[in-house]
């Protein structure tokens, strides 16, 4: 009885975890709806009506309505926050006065105003912050509260039972307006006299320009409505610059750079600098009184700006000194043009905490590169420059980001290894960190694209805390084409694209078209910079857009049937658990006055739950390796080190134990780059091979006495007398059993080892599934030949632990479920005999789409005649 109570009471709380969790998840992204005001013409702006199907009637004690508003500045901010109409001849209004930091209320009454009054609030009322109004209605008076503050109108609505209720513009037959002020509103929430919420609507999730009660599921109608959420799903083009530059010498391609801390876009021509404010919306232009950028023949960004020194710096790593653009003295250093035709496509940023300008990849006269090249922005002297292809293969459209104060992170991009455009260029799908002073990296993962190709914008948005990185991605292999963002996992075993939000036409037309992102933490919105040229070819066009930050996936359309089932799902699972509750009670009375015999404790203690897979009893050891049910690995210590290797770290570690086991010799150099570092060269698949082994060599000293030996052109991976291996345990168990002479204590070992689970599930590269089958294979034969034997035979517990174990390795073995079932019924398991079968057909199914050719009652036949 106590262990019920317990269940109902963990899934109570579990569910009210999971609520809570979902409302601040929710919260994360914006919601509400905000209203088109008197910048577009009356048919163009924002209206909600929340009386779209009838009236509301409320008892003659009143109701009241709270929501959220937040108002924002335009050249004119006059306006009906909200309307309530009652019985077609009254209406209280909210009108705001931002420019006055001022609400005012009126009550009008057959076309007069009865009654008015105001509240002022210069810290409250202002500009693009949340504020909570709330309006009381009795038969003596209206109440109004915005946060703190209170005023009161003496007379009352006189009529309750036919209320509508507006938001902005309505089309009212008494009281229409088009008025309409710059806001938002959210959370509009609806009670009755004994304060119970009886309407709720949170403008969130939507669906077009109907949103549905919370309570009673009826629609409000949106006019031209404009979805907070929306704003995270799809991009919304701010400005547009068309510029008369063909690419020639006269009229060289613009470039453009950005300024993430401030708000700012730089797009720079040969005689013009446009500077265009993200907060207000703004350009300014600046004609230069000397000197020129440096210019190139493609559009891909050769610019940066340092906001320190409040400078544009032009430059180009070919050259050896950098082009500085004062805005105090509107000019540029150098003097004369200078055209330069390499580097294209390459990738920057100012790494402020060292002072310098870093630049990576790049292409140019038919070759792609690998260099990292950096330089003082203090002292132009000389470029450092450094080549990487012995790590990552050369490479242009790549996407970068400054990662921390000595990290970068690489992300794709389209080359071929030997840096030559002729041979064999190719898309890269890799993530590379690298340590910009040490030359250190890592592969953080890799895949093969095979279908769809794409490249990335320039930059890359990294969230380390949620291990997701953002790019731009389009189809480099064709001219009418897409941007879409997507996201990756940083850290992960199975690489895969996400795509994010809706998407933007780009024409990409290599050196003459360039995209990038950034993010601006002020407004938390994402920015996507697109150049491409018109349609004529005789100009380029330059587009901004936003996207709030974090990205959705898709549009949250809300439903009828959706928000009832998210309304009472926790109610539901509620229920349920009552009725469980009621049912365990009933049974307990049933069996009590029925006198049911107990089930023999001592008898049948070892088939407890055998729908649950029974676990291994040996304990977790120090200095141990489980690859049975998962990777695994304890240090010296039995601390779970498992986090310290990285994917690529681990899957060689595996490998060399797999061989090392199995073969009893280990593999070759060859073997392993063939393995992990397939297509590149062999010097870098080598150098590669060398700094891996070298940091698995330090990880596994924390292991205990497991060594990395190279003998005879041979890697092995030697485990010392007191290191724990399952996989190396079960392997060893099976090649030494003897057929002739059984060893029940053998069998156990076995049995309780192999019990943890398949070899490496969670490994799924085609290297690995080779040693699966074969060790899987096995396995299920030695079990199967010891299960056969009269021995065993007339040990049922024993038999129901060997078929588990044989159906763990080989979901669908008929031998195993026959003699489980079989077994199961005996001990008058009739049940859990039924439920093995039924889920081994759904294995079996799933596997082969076709059913067994046998039925449960063709397995325990003879036994329900006896």
């Amino acid at each position: 009885m106590r262990k019920i109570l317990l269940i109902i009471l963990i899934l109570t709380i579990f569910l009210w975890k999971i609520n809570v969790f979902a409302q601040i998840n929710e919260q994360s992204h914006s919601s509400g709806l905000t209203f088109t005001a008197h910048t577009k013409n009356q048919d163009e702006r924002t209206g909600l009506n929340l009386t779209a199907e009838k009236p509301m009637r409320y008892s003659k004690e009143g109701f009241s309505i709270e929501f959220d508003l937040r108002l924002r500045e335009e050249l004119h901010t006059y306006g009906y926050v909200c309307r309530i109409v009652s019985n077609d001849s009254e209406s209280f209004d909210v009108i705001s006065y931002l420019l006055e930091s001022k609400l005012k209320f009126l009550l009008t009454k057959v076309d007069k105003v009865v009654e008015t009054t105001s509240i002022q609030d210069s810290v409250s009322i202002a500009k693009d912050r949340w504020i909570k109004v709330k309006l009381s209605f009795d038969k003596a008076n209206i109440k109004i509260q915005i946060d703190n503050k209170e005023q009161t109108i003496t007379q009352p609505i006189t009529e309750f039972s036919d209320i509508k209720i507006y938001f902005g513009t309505n089309r009212n037959i008494h009281f229409y307006t088009n008025d309409v002020p710059p806001m938002t509103i959210r959370n509009i929430i609806i009670k009755d006299n004994k304060d119970t919420i009886i309407h709720k609507w949170e403008l969130s999730t939507h669906n077009k320009d109907e949103v549905y009660d919370e309570i009673t599921k009826s629609p409000a109608i949106a006019e031209n409505p404009v979805w907070e959420i929306d704003k995270h799903t799809r991009w919304s083009k701010i400005a547009s610059f068309t510029l008369n530059t063909d690419g020639t010498n006269i009229n060289p391609l613009p470039q453009i750079t950005y300024d993430s801390i401030t708000g700012k876009v730089f797009i720079v021509t040969r005689d013009r600098i446009y500077t265009y404010h993200l907060d207000s919306n703004r350009t300014d232009t600046i004609i230069p009184q000397k000197g020129y950028p440096y210019f190139r023949v493609g559009s891909s960004s050769q610019l940066v700006y340092d906001n320190k020194q409040n400078k544009l710096i032009s430059y180009n790593p070919d050259l050896p000194k950098l082009n500085f653009f004062d805005f105090d003295k509107k000019e540029w250093s150098e003097q004369s043009i200078v055209e330069v035709d390499t580097r294209q496509h390459h990738n920057r940023f100012i790494d402020h905490k060292n002072n310098r300008l870093v630049v990576f990849g790049g292409y140019g006269i038919h070759r792609y590169n690998a260099q990292l090249s950096t330089i003082d922005i203090s002292d132009t002297a000389k470029w450092n420059v450094a080549s990487l292809d012995s790590i990552i293969q050369p490479r242009y459209l790549s996407a970068l980001c400054n990662l921390d104060e000595k990290n970068i992170m690489i992300l794709g991009g389209y080359g071929s290894a030997s840096g030559k455009q002729e041979e064999s260029p190719r898309n890269y799908y890799d993530l590379y960190k690298i340590n910009v002073d040490t030359k250190e990296y890592t592969r953080l993962w890799s895949f093969v694209n095979d279908k769809n190709h794409y490249t990335f914008s320039n930059s890359l948005i990294a969230d380390v805390e949620a291990n997701k990185i953002y790019a731009l991605t389009y189809n480099n292999d064709r001219y009418y084409s897409s941007l879409y963002l997507s996201s990756f996992d940083i850290n992960t075993e199975a690489p895969s694209i996400h795509i994010l939000s809706d998407s933007i036409k780009y024409n990409f037309l290599d050196i003459k078209s360039y995209c990038d992102l950034f993010l601006y933490q002020k407004t938390s919105a994402l920015y996507a910079l697109v150049q491409q040229e018109s349609a004529s070819g005789e100009s380029t066009v330059i587009d901004i857009y936003s996207l709030a930050f974090p990205p959705l996936s898709k549009d949250f359309i809300q439903t009828y049937e959706a928000s009832k089932k998210e309304n009472k799902s926790l109610l539901f699972l509620l229920l349920i658990a009552i009725v469980i509750f009621l049912l365990s009670l009933a049974y307990i009375y049933y069996r009590k006055k029925n006198k049911l015999p107990k089930i023999d404790l001592d008898e049948n203690k070892d088939i407890e739950q055998y729908s649950k897979k029974e676990k291994p009893k040996t304990e977790l050891q120090k200095s141990a390796i489980y690859l049975l049910g998962g990777f695994r690995i304890y240090d010296k210590d039995g601390e779970n080190v498992t986090g310290e290797f990285s994917p690529t770290i681990k899957q060689i570690m595996i490998y060399l134990l797999l061989n090392s086991i199995k073969n009893d010799k280990g593999t070759t150099s060859q073997r392993l780059d063939e393995t992990f570092w397939f297509g590149m060269d062999k010097d870098s698949a080598a150098n590669n091979r060398r700094v891996n082994i070298r940091k698995l060599r330090l990880l596994l000293q924390d292991i205990g006495d497991v060594e990395i030996i190279n003998k005879n052109s041979y890697w092995y991976l030697n485990l010392g007398e007191h290191v724990t291996c399952d996989y190396s345990e079960v392997s060893l168990l099976i090649n030494q059993f003897d057929r002739n002479f059984l060893d029940k204590n053998t069998i156990s070992r076995i049995v309780a080892t192999a019990s943890a689970g398949p070899l490496l599930p969670n490994i799924n590269e085609e290297w690995a599934d080779d040693y699966k089958s074969d060790f899987s294979t096995k396995l299920v034969d030695v079990l199967l030949e010891i299960i056969n034997k009269p021995e065993v035979k007339d040990d049922p517990k024993l038999l129901l632990k060997i078929s588990d174990v044989i159906l763990i390795h080989d979901s669908i073995d008929e031998e195993a479920i026959r003699i489980k079932c079989r077994v199961l019924y005996q001990m008058k398991q009739k049940g859990l005999s039924k439920q093995s079968y039924d889920k081994f057909c759904e294995d079996y199914i799933g596997l082969l789409n076709t059913k067994p050719d046998f039925t449960y009652e063709d397995i325990i036949g003879d036994l329900t005649k006896n």
